[in-house]
């Protein structure tokens, strides 16, 4: 499994287009994520494999990951979580996106810079042995509106397979 580093997520996306876009990750290829961000935002590969959506004001990113995983999704969701050096997870509930089904993840942590980090981390069975993953996270104090644009990046979150 590609490494999953949540705490990249607050990288800096330098050069990168900051107006609404759909993305896709991987660009080529199934399964995929489509996204579509909120202006302000941008995304840039993470180098291991990931994909990183970031705010304007870094108050929120995402980690899109499409990998092979042969273990659970609750295991899955620990290990990413240790990575990140994160709390260990509480699993929320299932939930699915494009009619794949997985769960909800929550957590929390302290980044690098000190600031304390919310963690919504959803972790879906693609088929077969691959998983997908989209990890949410927002700083603490994130003003309302820049949540609600936040929010709106996984509610318009779709997965292509390829199939018709």
């Amino acid at each position: 499994m590609k490494r999953i580093l949540l705490a990249a997520a607050f990288a800096a996306a330098a050069g990168a287009n900051a107006r609404a876009e759909v993305v896709r990750f991987p660009e080529t290829g199934y399964p995929a994520f489509v996204v579509t961000t909120p202006d302000g935002w941008t995304h840039q590969p993470d180098g291991d494999g990931n994909m990183l959506l970031v705010a304007g004001d870094r108050s929120a990113s995402y980690a899109l990951t499409i990998s092979h995983y042969v273990g659970t999704l609750d295991a899955l969701a620990v290990e990413a979580m240790k990575v990140a050096k994160a709390n260990p997870p509480q699993q929320m509930g299932p939930t699915s996106i494009s009619g794949w089904y997985g769960y909800m993840y929550d957590s929390d942590m302290t980044n690098p810079s000190g600031i304390h980090v919310y963690v919504h981390m959803v972790a879906l069975k693609i088929g077969g042995d691959s998983i997908g993953s989209i990890t949410r996270l927002t700083i603490d104090g994130i003003a309302p509106g820049d949540y609600a644009a936040a929010q709106s990046v996984l509610a318009n979150t779709r997965i292509e397979t390829g199939e018709k």
